[in-house]
């Protein structure tokens, strides 16, 4: 009889140390939430091979190891990157599925993805920030940004400007440009499949001034590219040479992109913080260092922190998208 009521008493402190988060230990002080409880995807609203893929692929190794389960990358470029951000927007709030985008994640939705509202989905961290470089070709006559600011100025003719997009990532700075000196003197050449066929269009004189990214390294490496600044607050370290918008014009506006995690909007906050502090882990790994050093700046920020980033700028292009749609629409009327 002694011999049962034993037994009972072990089944029964059993039974309450599960209850209690006595399974798989989780960081973060954090133990009572058993997370995670299996693999891991990462959504990514883009095709295998471009910033956002291999920023990911860079970063899973160290987040298997933080979170002790695999994490498995997904390419879902579909329908302009909306079947990505609908999956994650629609899943289980359980953590169980990431989305990785940079700061196009806020544009989709002016741009005819009205399923991407970014209150579906909730800031885990930043991992990187990106740079908006202002770029000319090699052999272009002008040496300067206040070179191609006076042409802005004073040429009869609009300015053959690229980007990857109209009303995206790499056009927007563009429009700051035209606001900041007063005018909009360029007429526009949209390169929707990404950064390499646009510095590729650059090269071959079917635009003469352009905006992208670090992924412009080769090329300046190469010589066929000249940088002529950065809209970024400080010198970007992968271009140390290259000065800041306001050290070459006096002009001084930013232009942040980032790079970063999201999950489904009501997710356990508990689970969140977990997430940030494996991305966090992730991001000074020396796996990811490594790929940082070659063209990005890696630059963690805790959920608080990007939260409050992407509200920031949430509001700022409720006020300046509409006009950027309206020119678009012009523009493409004609009425330009």
């Amino acid at each position: 009889m002694k011999r049962k009521v034993a037994l009972v008493l072990c089944f029964f402190m059993a039974v309450c140390f599960a209850f209690a988060g006595g399974g798989k230990e989780t960081s973060g002080g954090a133990a009572d939430v058993q997370y995670p409880r299996g693999d891991i995807s990462i959504i990514i609203p883009n095709s295998a091979g471009g910033g956002n893929d291999l920023t990911v692929r860079a970063l899973i190794p160290a987040l298997e190891r933080a979170l002790g389960v695999s994490v498995v990358p997904i390419n879902q470029p579909a329908g302009k990157g909306g079947v990505a951000f609908s999956d994650v927007a629609n899943a289980k709030p359980d953590g169980s599925k990431l989305y990785f985008n940079s700061k196009t994640a806020l544009l989709m939705k002016f741009n005819g993805i009205e399923e991407a509202k970014i209150e579906k989905l909730t800031p885990i961290a930043q991992v990187a920030d990106d740079v908006a470089i202002f770029q000319v070709r090699s052999d272009s006559p002008w040496k300067t940004m206040n070179d191609v600011i006076n042409h802005l100025k004073t040429s009869k003719e609009k300015l053959k400007t690229g980007n990857t997009g109209l009303g995206g990532t790499w056009h927007l700075p563009q429009i700051k440009l035209n606001q900041a000196i007063g005018l909009d003197n360029m007429r526009y050449a949209s390169y929707p499949a990404g950064s390499p066929p646009l510095l590729t269009a650059l090269v071959a004189g079917e635009v003469d001034f352009i905006t992208c990214g670090p992924e412009c390294k080769s090329f300046v490496d190469s010589g066929k590219v000249r940088p002529l600044c950065v809209v970024f607050p400080t010198r970007y370290p992968s271009f140390p040479d290259v000065p800041t918008l306001k050290e070459a014009t006096g002009l001084d506006f930013d232009y942040p992109v980032w790079r970063g995690f999201f999950t489904t909007a009501g997710t356990d906050p508990k689970i969140v913080e977990i997430l940030s502090q494996a991305i966090q882990k992730a991001v000074q790994s020396e796996e990811f260092q490594k790929y940082a050093a070659v063209g990005m700046l890696a630059s963690y920020k805790g959920t608080a922190e990007f939260s409050q980033i992407v509200s920031k700028e949430q509001k700022e292009l409720e006020v300046l998208m509409p006009e950027v749609l309206a020119q678009i629409q012009a523009e493409n009327a004609g009425g330009k």
